[in-house]
């Protein structure tokens, strides 16, 4: 009886981060890239960024501190696609 009520606390654990997620409407696996990342992937400028911030173009940051930001790497990845199919046309 002790291991299957341990199984059974695993199974409904599970289904609670799963349901979280959608209540918060983020996939779990996401991934935030800080500032140096943004920069490294995109190969922009910090001054580049949030002028694209500001201009609409470019996804906005999320703040969780302070003096904290981040991006979500499905974002910043998003808009590197459009911005190859752009080019592509």
């Amino acid at each position: 009886m002790g291991r299957a009520l341990e199984i059974l606390k695993g199974v409904v654990a599970i289904g609670a981060l799963f349901l979280l997620g959608a209540l918060i409407k983020i996939d779990i696996r996401e991934r935030f890239l800080h500032m140096r990342e943004v920069v490294q992937r995109t190969g922009m400028s910090r001054g580049t960024i949030y002028n694209k911030i500001h201009a609409g173009t470019f996804p906005k940051q999320i703040p969780i501190g302070a003096n904290f930001v981040v991006w979500l790497a499905s974002d910043v990845q998003k808009w590197m696609q459009e911005q190859i199919d752009k080019g592509r046309g």
